[in-house]
């Protein structure tokens, strides 16, 4: 059984996401600090040192992620299932999303956490922003794929802390993921400031085997205008799904594969 709040799945246009607020989804294992131990999501104990957790408040309960960084769930689960407090756990934060005992919607909640938990040394409270809607939810989760995270979390700002599923919590996630292959760059126009890449031309299976064209701009850091991938890499291209024809919608570049380095 669940101690925790589970999210559902944002789909478009089922969810309107105008108003929740949004934070990155962090690839880690959820903890639930009861104000004495860490608990798995299922109530097991996390055997988290005592120098650990010094400083974390022993009167309230917050909920969080045992997190290490991007792309590395594998390790901190490794650290996490060993159940031997050892040195590795220095290099584990705890990333607070909400406080369950504090009053209020999750702004509140938010703030109170921040109080409660100072300067703790292996803990802090997970920045979140207000969605306008769609269009930045998108710009959003293009942003995190880019840098190499795993997607973004809503929450409703009003909703109170409750365990079990419910869709006050939504994980918004890319659909897909193609393999592209770089054909050309498209170039910012000429005179328009410094000689960068606006976009990869690349091509993608339409998804019945046909290759089929498409520019795949967001997702790119500066230097990668700069220096774009070689003509003939192969990239991975995570998007919304495909449009009738096959166009992956919303295409979102998301590294260059290893096998091209």
């Amino acid at each position: 059984m669940e101690i925790v709040p589970l999210a559902d799945t944002y789909s478009e246009p089922a969810h309107n996401p105008a108003g929740m607020l949004f934070s990155e989804k962090l690839d880690g294992v959820r903890a639930l600090w009861t104000g004495r131990e860490l608990l798995t999501r299922a109530g097991n104990r996390i055997a988290a040192p005592a120098w650990w957790i010094d400083g974390l408040p022993t009167r309230h309960r917050f909920d969080g992620e045992l997190w290490i960084g991007r792309g590395r769930f594998d390790h901190v689960s490794g650290v996490v299932r060993r159940k031997l407090g050892g040195p590795e756990w220095s290099a584990v934060a705890f990333m607070v999303f909400d406080a369950p005992d504090a009053a209020g919607g999750l702004g509140l909640r938010l703030a109170f956490a921040r109080r409660a938990i100072g300067l703790a040394t292996h803990a802090r409270v997970i920045d979140h922003a207000e969605c306008s809607g769609p269009d930045q939810l998108r710009r959003q989760l293009a942003r995190v794929i880019s840098v190499g995270g795993e997607g973004i979390m809503l929450r409703s700002a009003s909703a109170s802390w409750r365990p079990g599923r419910s869709a006050a919590w939504l994980k918004v996630k890319p659909r897909d993921e193609s393999d592209g292959v770089v054909i050309g760059h498209v170039w910012r126009p000429r005179g328009t400031g410094p000689e960068l890449v606006r976009a990869l031309r690349c091509t993608v299976d339409d998804g019945t085997g046909t290759p089929i064209g498409v520019d795949v701009g967001t997702g790119l850091s500066e230097l990668q205008r700069l220096r774009p991938p070689a003509v003939g890499c192969l990239v991975r291209i995570v998007h919304a799904g495909r449009t009738p024809a096959g166009v992956p919608r919303h295409p979102v570049f998301a590294g260059v594969r290893a096998d091209s380095l």
